[in-house]
């Protein structure tokens, strides 16, 4: 029988990468279903949709998306990916405490970074 995909909710403020990741999620098995470009809105579309994973990038307009993450795991447990431009020993800092990551990966992210061996 073959495994299930994920239903996946991604945020990123660079459309070049929300474009990418709609595209690649798919071919990998995966179901998108919610596609934003800010942690507000990412953090509404996760508690009205319930993905089984959030991809999310960390620095966005308004809300980040590690703010996002914990503003959903208060109200239901759901993992994240958290994305980045760049190695940041804060950001990873905050993301570990509360956030629900389950991975913090560095941009650009390729097929290869997400099929890695998650526990999900």
């Amino acid at each position: 029988m073959a495994e299930k995909g994920l239903r996946i909710a991604i945020a990123d403020d660079d459309r070049d990468t929300r474009e990418y990741l709609t595209e690649l999620l798919p071919r990998m098995g995966h179901e998108v279903v919610a596609a934003v470009e800010d942690g507000r809105a990412l953090a509404s579309k996760v508690l009205a949709l319930r993905p089984d994973l959030v991809i999310t990038d960390i620095k966005m307009q308004g809300k980040d998306g590690i703010e996002a993450a914990q503003d959903v795991n208060r109200e239901q447990p759901t993992p994240f990916i958290l994305l980045s431009g760049h190695h940041d020993d804060e950001l990873l800092l905050r993301a570990t405490q509360g956030a629900h990551a389950m991975a913090y990966l560095i941009k650009p992210v390729t097929e290869a970074d997400l099929n890695r061996p998650f526990p999900w």
